[in-house]
Formats: structure tokens, sequence, C-alpha cells
């Protein structure tokens, strides 16, 4: 029994170790970072400036939504909607990519726990009233502009 259980012990570590290579390597390229003193609130203020300008739209084309934040167990805290005629989507990435890496890295330090629900990307649409660039509704369907 003994034997049992150091066989599914080292199975279950040898299988995390993949994993976590695997997903290192699924990852891409390291998005741009800002000096080390930037902290998740600095960047988050940058990303609600540039985000406060008004979102407007033509189409559904134009809107898109972007992952902020993240939660201690992983993935985003939520995703907010953006025009690409009122900011650009590199620059909304970039600054969206360094705010979550923050805010996991304060999670990290510390100890932070949160729920293991994963955010679902929504998307985003061009609101037909007020042509602004709104996330659907939960549970909505239609295509996600992006």
């Amino acid at each position: 029994m003994k034997r049992k259980t150091i066989n599914h012990a080292a199975a279950l570590l040898a299988l995390n170790l993949a994993l976590a290579v695997g997903a290192q390597a699924d990852a891409g390229p390291a998005p741009q970072q800002l000096p080390k003193a930037a902290s998740s609130e600095a960047t988050g203020k940058a990303l609600d400036a540039l985000l406060a300008k008004p979102q407007s739209c033509q189409r559904d084309a134009d809107c898109r939504s972007v992952a902020i934040g993240a939660r201690a167990c992983g993935g985003p805290e939520g995703y907010r909607a953006y025009s690409t005629r009122s900011a650009k989507p590199a620059k909304v990435e970039q600054l969206a990519q360094q705010h979550s890496a923050s805010r996991a890295a304060a999670n990290t330090k510390s100890g932070m726990v949160s729920t293991c629900v994963m955010a679902v990307d929504p998307g985003s649409y061009c609101a037909p009233a007020s042509k602004t660039c709104e996330l659907r509704p939960a549970g909505s369907t239609g295509t996600q502009a992006q």
C-alpha cells in the first residue's frame, strides 16, 4: 500500500510539472512590463484613463473586450468593452496585461485567495441606441467582435 501511495504521488507531481511546462510554452511572448515600481493601482489607473474616453462606435466590429485584473485562483477578474475608434488595441492590451501581471504578483505576495470560477469573456457590441461599445449580457449569444 505504501508503494502505491508513493507511485501515485510521483505520478501527480510529474503531471503537474508537465502541465506547468506546457502552460509556459503556450503562453507566447511575455508582455512588455512597466518598471518594477508600477503597481496594480498605477496600471489600473492608466487603463481606466485610456478607457474613460467615450467609446463610440458605428458597428460591432468597432468594439472589443479586454480581460482585466487577475484572480488569485487564475484568470481575469472581469472584462471591459472599448472601441477601436477611441483607443488603440495594442495599447489597451499592453496596459491590461501589465495590470493583470501586477495584480497576479500582488495576489501571490499577499497570499490572496479567491473563487475559482472562470470569468468568461462576454464579447462586446455596438449598442444601437447610444452608439457606444458595451459588454454583451451574460449568457447572450452573438458574434464576439475581437
